[in-house]
């Protein structure tokens, strides 16, 4: 009896070690997931985009052959760049000019940074010089530029078609996982 009580005994102890790996396991990959989307929060609001559109523009610049260090980078440059733009500083400023795109709204806010991309992305296919692109794109987004081409040259129609492929896969975080995340 002595020895069926050790080995129950042990069993047990066996299964209590299991199960507390086991939760430390699954809080460490929530604990995880919690970090990554408190990150894609933090980093979508510091450049003004809603959740899902940054994850999706990221997702793009990924197949474009970017890494999310080189998108954000370059997301970073071009929310400088609209600020700057929008601030009125001279060589910002003419830059969005001579594309024909607003910074600013009617009401002298500045505008979306998704909404400005859309509109330089339109810009942007409509130039057949691959160095006027290359140009663009470089002032706009910095060393990373040359990969973003391949997401601005076709256009709002191919931006939007980036987003709405990230969509269909149900990919990403959405605002309520955001805020679950950072309430974690």
């Amino acid at each position: 009896t002595i020895q069926a009580v050790s080995a129950v005994k042990s069993v047990v102890g066996s299964v209590v070690d299991t199960l507390g790996g086991f939760v430390n396991s699954v809080y460490g990959m929530a604990d995880s997931h919690a970090k990554m989307a408190d990150n894609i929060g933090n980093t979508a609001q510091t450049l003004g985009m809603e959740v899902l559109n940054f994850q999706a523009l990221r997702s793009a610049g990924q197949h474009a052959g970017m890494s999310i260090e080189q998108v954000d980078t370059a997301m970073t440059k071009f929310s400088v760049t609209m600020s700057k733009a929008a601030a009125g500083e001279k060589s910002q400023l003419d830059l969005f000019n001579a594309l024909g795109v607003k910074t600013k709204d009617s009401s002298g806010n500045l505008r979306k940074m998704t909404a400005v991309m859309m509109d330089v992305a339109d810009a942007y296919s409509k130039f057949t010089s691959e160095a006027d692109q290359n140009r663009i794109s470089t002032e706009l987004f910095g060393r990373s530029a040359q990969r973003m081409s391949l997401l601005l040259s076709g256009g709002r129609e191919g931006v939007e078609a980036a987003i709405a492929q990230f969509v269909k896969t149900g990919a990403g975080y959405t605002q309520k996982d955001i805020d679950l995340a950072q309430a974690f």
